[in-house]
């Protein structure tokens, strides 16, 4: 397994997202030996529905990314992992990180995993985190 793992830095915006509520979404990426924090974005600097910028963010490299996002009072956890444009390399290293990273953010609600466009879109986050109250 590898000595990956997320730095102090991670660790504190993961928790002022889930203590605070004006964290929409983290994404991460892995530099190194740590899993750090690339994009904080803010409620306040989002419109009320930020699901699709949250979308683009994550694509957007084209390359593996982890994400927390908070959508409906649920933190939900995805893993971008692309079959198209990500290196072999690329996706062992994310996928052999996932789950120690996972337990690490305590208190997320529910997980996703997508490798293209059609597992990661508006309806599946929706239904991932609906309520069932």
């Amino acid at each position: 397994m590898l000595a990956v793992s997320a730095n102090d830095d991670t660790r504190t915006k993961f928790n002022d997202m889930k203590l605070g509520n004006k964290i929409a979404y983290l994404i991460f990426n892995i530099a190194g030996s740590d899993i750090v924090v690339e994009k904080d974005a803010k409620k306040t600097d989002l419109p009320e529905d930020y699901l699709d910028q949250f979308m683009a963010d994550v694509k957007s490299s084209g390359q593996p990314r982890f994400s927390v996002l908070d959508w409906n009072h649920k933190l939900l956890f995805v893993s971008w992992v692309p079959d198209a444009t990500a290196s072999a390399r690329n996706r062992m290293t994310f996928a052999s990180v996932k789950e120690p990273f996972i337990q690490e953010l305590v208190g997320i609600q529910h997980k996703l995993q997508a490798t293209d466009d059609g597992e990661l879109n508006r309806e599946i986050i929706i239904a991932a985190t609906k309520s069932t109250v």
